[in-house]
């Protein structure tokens, strides 16, 4: 029996149809892998401003006399760093004077004023696009608000508020 209508391997239309199938998995797999990065690259950038964050809290702590008696600590956002230029590597500066230096190097290390020549040999890498932040000292409480912000790639604003008591 010869039988010469028996069709074998696939049609054009099942090889286009399989094509298709397989190009919508890819393309939803390069959709999530995008999705991934940058849900990674936000995280990172909420590590860093938690660090910097605490680190600011350090130094207020390291310096707890005038961080608990007054409010030199306080800024807030669009203020940019202090401009005195202040060297406290003999270790000979005052409480206030290591409470501006803690401050002028906490701005610059944010991100919106790196550039700026306040900021020249104290930034090594900027840790936020556009980052600020601001620092509420509460002199009555002891209590402290720090609060970081910063804009992503795609426009969202962040921030992250942490709250110390000294």
């Amino acid at each position: 029996m010869n039988n010469k209508n028996i069709t074998q391997g696939f049609s054009l239309i099942e090889v286009l149809v399989a094509l298709i199938v397989l190009s919508v998995g890819l393309l939803g797999l390069a959709n999530l892998q995008g999705q991934s990065i940058s849900s990674s690259y936000n995280a990172h950038l909420r590590t860093q401003a938690t660090s910097l964050a605490r680190s600011v809290i350090d130094r207020m702590r390291a310096n707890r006399e005038l961080a608990t008696a007054t409010e030199n600590y306080q800024t807030v956002f669009g203020t940019p760093p202090p401009s005195a230029a202040i060297d406290c590597s003999n270790n000979d500066c005052t409480p206030v004077q290591i409470a501006s230096y803690d401050l002028k190097e906490w701005k610059c290390n944010l991100g919106m004023y790196s550039k700026d020549a306040i900021c020249q040999g104290l930034v090594s890498q900027v840790a936020l696009p556009n980052g600020e932040g601001q620092i509420e000292p509460e002199v009555a409480t002891g209590q402290t608000k720090v609060t970081v912000r910063w804009t992503d790639t795609a426009g969202a604003e962040h921030q992250v508020i942490m709250f110390t008591s000294l």
